[in-house]
């Protein structure tokens, strides 16, 4: 806290010029802005007194007022979202002015992120950063967020990890840039950085894909970025690599998404009300053998395996035949003698396990409902959502329902408040998928079985599989993988102007947030399941309880200075605190007693737990140049200490350098200008960290039975005292071009 004094008077000292003289003259404008396509007024644009920090913005009806003491003639720059920044040079006092915006398809005007608490419109940016808007993120319907932002812009992978219903995404921006360090960017929620972690449902303790407790599960867990609803989103900034996410320190090499919900509009109360319905079906199959003769099978599977084609009675009648005449003489028996023998059904059976399995048409509800509206002081927005969709495979599925509450009032003229509240709750059905090391998922078993052996079940008993050790359509109908999270994320933030003259403007933004999650995993694999009958103890019951909590607290200072010949300072500093605490349990329970699921109704329980405690500290500091929208420099660092360090106490530095220079606003400029009227050239460096694992400073402890006694024994990996972030550097350069009159741009990008 004494530091941030320290910030708080340092910056009064240096910036708190006098304020100008009052004299008589006076210029009195007011007006209303219009949208050029559409007509309709345009609430809460932003309208700039250029080369000072005085402004205002369009109220419900599109109208605003300025009040300029001590000033003959102005010229304002008018933004809004989604439109052409204009500059309206007015030389009398007005109160009729008119002003039209255009639309601006290639966002040349939009104002773009940059730190914790400043902005930059994207034409003087000197970094790679894409943005997207809400109608560009929904336009066709998306399972999760992450599938959303698929295609979206340059630079992203987007992978799915599984199928199943809310399944997980794998996002990585720019590749990979971590040895052992997270791999996903650092997602931000309205200024709350969420917890975006994959908790493993104990499903490889069934499939010993993963040893119990491995830091890389196989299992296909769900990261819970998927519980966003995309629906709620107003825009989203994704800034990709180090020299422009270098602000976020120690959590930033794998780039940051910023994502910001939507606000309510001053004027009439409006109730959107969107259904969307569909289904999902199997886009591809890999298609199966067949088997026209019965010396195929043999040869693939010898003449047991052929065998087990035919039905019961034909394979006792096999068995009876080959103990008269031999195997050889079967073998030579075409596949119409053997069932003209046998009375069976082998020759064309030929059953298509690809759409046994995956067959199913699923059906997919969603419904969204949003209200929105207010004053000039109040505003809200208010959302819900209920998404119900059915997998392919029977016995999945998945449920969320999803609420949110913003709003923002003005206190007073200076100071101004805003809470953002969401809450959802979803369930998911899973079935067995992802790596295998015993042949018991669904695609592992289905791959080692013949078309022509039939695993469909008669009067309820389900045959088993002899060429593999699971019959998976008694695995997809009985076994139990289920996934239920709750989770609350949410914020307040504090906008206050502490003093603005015509040249200086001094703001305190303060912010506080709270990801909070909890999630349960059922996992029951009964003990009459082919694969369970194999091992000492059949029959499995998993239970895992995983609480997390994120929070974060910004204290955020913003200097402006402008001059009359239109050169700006932006100085920003301000401190970060974050806490993390996750608890996950998970205990298995082995040999279950038939009928019975409870974890208690077993002959042995294991139980395995993760606590992570981790605290973070963060200072920064950041001056934002700009020169006659000519010429923009910025220049930053942060300074990061956390505890999952081997020094908790040190604090890592981050620096940032970056600069764009655009030529199309110089004189000479007007030749090239009818091909090319914006045309930029930019640089940037940064560095950025990739925090160590929680528990790399320490050699955790195993259990041992030592003589009959309980023990501990260190693990093989052992924990290092001086472990450290990781450290990524980058340079970046390139040029933006706006080509045809604003008809296409062209963005170039080496790193």
């Amino acid at each position: 806290m004494k530091i941030l004094l320290c910030f708080c008077c340092l910056l009064l000292m240096l910036f708190c010029l006098p304020p100008v003289d009052v004299n008589a003259q006076e210029l009195k404008i007011s007006g209303t802005l219009t949208s050029e396509r559409t007509g309709e007024v345009l609430p809460g644009a932003n309208i700039a007194v250029l080369g000072t920090s005085l402004g205002t913005t369009s109220d419900f009806q599109g109208k605003f007022s300025l009040q300029l003491t001590g000033m003959t003639q102005a010229t304002l720059v008018v933004s809004f979202v989604g439109y052409k920044t204009i500059e309206v040079p007015v030389t009398s006092s007005t109160d009729d002015l008119s002003v039209t915006l255009e639309e601006d398809i290639l966002k040349l005007s939009e104002v773009v992120t940059t730190g914790f608490a400043s902005s930059v419109k994207r034409a003087n940016l000197a970094n790679t950063v894409a943005t997207i808007s809400a109608d560009e993120l929904v336009r066709a319907p998306a399972q999760t967020l992450g599938q959303a932002l698929a295609g979206k812009f340059a630079g992203i992978n987007v992978s799915q990890n599984t199928g199943a219903p809310g399944g997980g995404i794998s996002i990585t921006l720019r590749g990979l840039s971590t040895i052992e360090g997270a791999t996903q960017p650092l997602y931000v929620v309205d200024g709350v950085i969420v917890n975006n972690a994959a908790t493993q449902s104990g499903i490889d303790l069934i499939t010993k894909a993963a040893t119990a407790g491995s830091a890389t599960p196989q299992g296909q867990p769900v990261n819970r970025i998927a519980d966003l609803n995309p629906n709620e989103i107003q825009n989203i900034e994704v800034l990709k690599g180090a020299s422009a996410a270098a602000l976020y320190g120690s959590k930033a090499t794998n780039g940051v998404v910023l994502i910001t919900t939507k606000q309510g509009v001053p004027g009439i109360t409006r109730i959107n009300v969107n259904h969307q319905i569909g289904f999902s079906s199997l886009l591809r199959d890999v298609g199966f053998r067949t088997f026209d003769s019965y010396l195929k099978a043999v040869n693939q599977y010898g003449a047991d395996g052929a065998a087990q084609g035919l039905n019961s009675t034909g394979s006792a009648a096999y068995n009876t035949l080959k103990s008269q005449i031999g195997s050889d003489s079967i073998n030579n028996l075409s596949s119409s003698a053997l069932n003209a023998l046998f009375g069976g059904n082998w020759a064309g059976r030929n059953i298509d396990y690809e759409d046994v399995i995956y067959g199913e048409n699923g059906l997919i509800n969603e419904s969204n409902v949003s209200i929105t509206g207010g004053t000039e002081r109040t505003q809200f927005y208010a959302s819900g959502l209920f998404r119900s969709e059915n997998g392919i495979v029977k016995e999945t599925g998945y449920e969320k329902y999803a609420g949110r509450l913003n709003v923002t009032h003005a206190l007073s003229d200076r100071v101004k408040v805003s809470i953002r509240a969401n809450h959802i709750r979803s369930e998911s059905d899973r079935s067995i998928t992802g790596n295998d090391n015993t042949n018991t998922t669904l695609g592992f078993s289905l791959a080692n079985t013949p078309s022509f052996f039939d695993l469909r079940p008669v009067n309820g008993n389900y045959p088993d599989n002899v060429f593999t050790l699971s019959n998976p359509i008694h695995t997809r109908d009985v076994l139990v993988n289920k996934e239920v999270v709750r989770r609350t994320i949410g914020s307040l933030q504090l906008t206050w102007n502490i003093f603005q003259t015509e040249t200086n403007k001094l703001d305190f933004i303060g912010q506080g947030g709270v990801d909070f999650y909890s999630q349960e995993n059922t996992v029951f694999s009964p003990p009459e399941l082919q694969f369970e009958k194999s091992v000492s103890e059949p029959g499995a019951s998993l239970l895992g309880e995983t609480e997390s909590t994120n929070a974060n607290m910004y204290l955020n200072l913003v200097h402006g200075y402008a001059t009359r010949s239109n050169i700006s300072f932006k100085t920003s500093a301000g401190i970060q605190i974050e806490n993390q605490d996750l608890n996950s349990v998970l205990n298995e329970a082995r040999g279950i007693v038939p009928t019975q699921t409870n974890i208690d109704q077993a002959s042995s329980i294991n139980a395995f737990q993760t606590v992570i405690k981790q605290r973070e500290l963060g200072f920064y500091g950041q001056e934002e140049v700009n020169i006659q929208d000519k010429i923009f420099l910025t220049a930053g660092v942060r300074a990061d200490a956390s505890s999952v360090n081997g020094d908790p106490d040190k604090f890592f530095f981050f620096p940032k350098f970056s600069g764009s220079i655009r030529l199309s606003r110089y004189d000479f400029w007007e030749g090239p200008s009818s091909f090319a009227p914006e045309f930029k050239l930019r640089a940037a460096y940064g560095e950025t960290g990739n925090l160590p694992p929680p528990t790399g400073k320490f050699t955790s402890l195993v259990p041992s039975n030592i003589g009959g006694l309980g023990g501990l024994l260190p693990d093989t990996r052992r924990g290092t005292s001086g472990i450290k972030p990781e450290r990524a550097k980058e340079l970046e350069f390139g040029f933006d071009a706006t080509l045809f009159r604003g008809d296409a741009s062209l963005e170039f990008t080496y790193f």
